[in-house]
């Protein structure tokens, strides 16, 4: 008799866990280098705005949605590929 796992969560959900929005965050993504077929590692930084559990596949993906300090363009990043660099630091006051 084999046994299957019943897979009830996201892909990548523990990784949600450890973002905020408003964190800074870096992460890689692989570039064509102009008039070359070669590839190389781009790194990116940006700011968490949203984060979000996506259908791809048949599959819930944990995704994070980043503006890009240098482009200063929105793009959605799978949780597992996010590093923090600094964590938001909240302004609220209790009273």
């Amino acid at each position: 008799m084999n046994k299957t796992k019943n897979i009830n969560k996201s892909f990548g959900e523990r990784y949600l866990n450890k973002f905020s929005v408003g964190d800074l965050v870096k992460w890689k993504t692989w570039e064509l280098t102009p008039k070359s077929p070669d590839m190389f590692k781009q790194q990116h930084i940006g700011v968490i705005l949203d984060l979000f559990v996506e259908n791809r596949g048949d599959r819930d993906v944990a995704m994070v949605r980043v503006l890009n300090i240098d482009s200063q363009m929105t793009s959605d990043v799978m949780a597992m590929c996010l590093n923090v660099v600094s964590k938001a630091i909240s302004n609220e006051h209790t009273v």
